[in-house]
């Protein structure tokens, strides 16, 4: 049996828009959507490990991508913000660095998670070992 679920997504916004993100995914995903933001990421090599945006993967119907895109909109982001960056367009993607958010095709052949921070210059956080 098919599933419907056949886009995946990795999401990135920027820490100030994260409420709102959240808000966004909430209206899409009503059982747990308000925390879809919450795994925050850095500036690669910052040990500081001060929070600049959160990221989430998420596998959806193509017709939720449409309304979670849609629902980002809403709360305040740009067309040029809730673009799908494809796999054909790695070898070209410069992030606008004023963006709040990015969203990245992340199917089997498309972006993976340590692709997408690197393009974005983020890392998870630094653990700190005892």
């Amino acid at each position: 049996m098919a599933t419907a679920f056949t886009t995946r997504l990795i999401l990135v916004v920027r820490q100030a828009f994260a409420d709102k993100a959240n808000v966004a995914s909430k209206l899409v995903d009503v059982a747990g959507g308000e925390r879809t933001f919450t795994v925050p990421l850095r500036l690669a090599g910052d040990q500081s490990n001060t929070i600049r945006a959160y990221w989430c993967g998420w596998t959806l119907t193509p017709a939720q991508a449409t309304a979670l895109r849609t629902r980002l909109q809403e709360q305040g982001l740009l067309d040029g913000e809730v673009v799908v960056v494809t796999k054909a367009d790695q070898a070209t993607f410069v992030p606008n660095l004023q963006a709040r958010a990015y969203i990245f095709d992340a199917r089997e052949t498309a972006w993976q998670p340590q692709e997408a921070l690197a393009v974005l210059n983020l890392d998870t956080l630094a653990v700190a070992i005892p």
